[in-house]
């Protein structure tokens, strides 16, 4: 088995809201081992999105880790000094977001933008470091990236601008790639090139990736592993193909079972009935019962224990994982 390279263990945010303190990351524990990609999915909401925060510790100003660990490297990033974290931002870690506004600067040039990464990060020197960034542009399939260096976010197109976003995130080799929806924004022509691209700089830099997204089919072809989160909470964990073969939370297969299929052009759309409970006024059991059409009374009264799955890595968060897995309860 592959080394892990990023461990989180029982990692807990509250932001403070008028209505109250929630909790919207809930004990939540994942692994990324090194070369291999976990997708975190999960409704709007869930919490994924701000678990990643806490990772790079930069969160909203008025949301806080309470409890846990992240472990990079044998480091716990919650204990480290913020400088330290500085370093490893945009160095070790890499990140790439769902929009590249949010990481391009319209009044410097991207070239200019990436050069600064590498230049703060390993101080090479005004001209290596210009020649590095050309390298990193020419490495997600910028065009003439010599007189691209010079251009403007605003003259890059959407996709190019994704590319320099990716080219920022890879320019100093991170050994771990934190990407948060990177391809939600794009047509699904661009959306392809570039998860193509991700899976092409993962193999060439040896990089473990957290990959967040809603897109099943992106999970199915392009992870390895898979968490799924409801709630704050991650309810099920394990090897893509094991959970979308044999899912052992009714949420899992509930997900799984709303996705259109070709050969069911005719049939409707299934949803999943209800909506995730606000984190003001969470369920005492588990949280998806109230949505879920094989709860029993336990399922509405203790939040289920995790439950592994026989010979294979991961599990889920059920009273009925046994069930599930034997095949007897069926999602219809």
């Amino acid at each position: 088995m592959s080394k892990l390279a990023l461990e989180v263990k029982n990692l807990s945010v509250e932001i403070s809201t008028p209505a109250g303190v929630i909790r919207p990351v809930d004990d939540v524990s994942f692994s990324v081992q090194a070369g291999r990609t976990l997708a975190l999915v999960g409704e709007s909401g869930s919490g994924k999105s701000l678990s990643c925060l806490s990772l790079l510790r930069v969160l909203p100003q008025d949301a806080r880790v309470v409890s846990g660990q992240v472990l990079f490297e044998g480091q716990d990033l919650l204990a480290l000094p913020e400088e330290a974290m500085h370093r490893l931002r945009g160095s070790k870690i890499g990140t790439v977001l769902q929009d590249p506004h949010t990481s391009l600067d319209p009044l410097f040039t991207v070239g200019e933008q990436i050069r600064e990464i590498i230049d703060y990060q390993q101080a090479p020197g005004r001209a290596v470091s210009r020649q590095r960034s050309i390298d990193a542009m020419r490495s997600v399939h910028i065009p003439a990236p010599e007189q691209r260096f010079s251009s403007y976010p605003h003259q890059f197109s959407g996709g190019m601008r994704q590319r320099a976003a990716i080219a920022m995130a890879v320019a100093c080799n991170p050994s771990l790639l934190i990407a948060d929806e990177p391809t939600t924004a794009l047509d699904v022509t661009i959306r392809m090139q570039v998860l193509r691209l991700l899976a092409e700089l993962q193999a060439e830099h040896k990089m473990a990736m957290l990959f967040v997204t809603h897109d099943l089919h992106v999970v199915r072809y392009f992870c390895d592993d898979v968490a799924v989160m409801y709630a704050g909470r991650i309810v099920e964990q394990g090897p893509v193909e094991e959970v979308f073969n044999r899912p052992a939370h009714p949420y899992t297969a509930s997900l799984l079972h709303a996705i259109p299929k070709l050969s069911r052009r005719r049939a409707r759309l299934t949803a999943i009935d209800g909506q995730p409970p606000s984190f003001s006024a969470l369920p005492d059991g588990c949280r998806f019962a109230p949505r879920c059409p094989a709860a029993q009374e336990q399922c509405l009264t203790q939040y289920p224990a995790w439950q592994t799955r026989p010979a294979v890595a991961g599990g889920a968060a059920c009273w009925r994982t046994n069930e599930m897995l034997d095949g007897r309860l069926i999602i219809q």
